[in-house]
């Protein structure tokens, strides 16, 4: 479904959305909001924290790619 919603979004909003992932479902979310914890220091071997940080990764991974493009230009 992400890829749709990428799709969706590029076409409508003239731009260029690119999909990093799904983050899980875990109760546990929850927990940490109500606590004022961040979730990923308090479950951080959890489905939903591991997915958060691959998306993080890509994130920085596309960043460092974009500033060797411009370095190279």
């Amino acid at each position: 479904i992400g890829d749709k919603i990428e799709n969706l979004c590029n076409r409508h909003f003239y731009s260029n959305f690119q999909f990093l992932g799904n983050v899980g479902y875990d109760v546990r979310i929850h927990d940490a909001v109500l606590s004022k914890q961040i979730f990923i220091h308090r479950y951080p071997y959890t489905p939903p924290a591991i997915d958060i940080n691959k998306i993080a990764e890509k994130i920085i991974n596309n960043k460092q790619q974009v500033l060797l493009t411009e370095k190279i230009s």
